[in-house]
């Protein structure tokens, strides 16, 4: 799976959710929303923290070298206030 597949997964779950939480959703429709969630969340072996963890990523995060070694990205934010 790519990661615009995982990212569009993980958006259309939290729409259904929406829909589910909706205080317009008429009874059908927040029945509906909440199986078709779930059953994209079994489909695609996603839990409750995929869910909360995606939403409190910012972005990729990559590492840089730095005298031949790997810097986390902390310790890269660190070094770059330095120069």
């Amino acid at each position: 799976m790519t990661h615009d597949q995982y990212t569009g997964i993980l958006h259309r779950i939290r729409a259904l959710r929406k829909t589910a939480s909706n205080g317009a959703s008429t009874e059908g429709e927040i029945r509906n929303a909440v199986r078709m969630a779930q059953t994209l969340m079994l489909k695609h072996n996603l839990s409750e923290a995929d869910l909360t963890e995606a939403e409190q990523v910012d972005g990729p995060r990559y590492t840089k070298e730095q005298n031949g070694k790997r810097l986390s990205p902390q310790t890269e934010d660190e070094s770059l206030e330095e120069l």
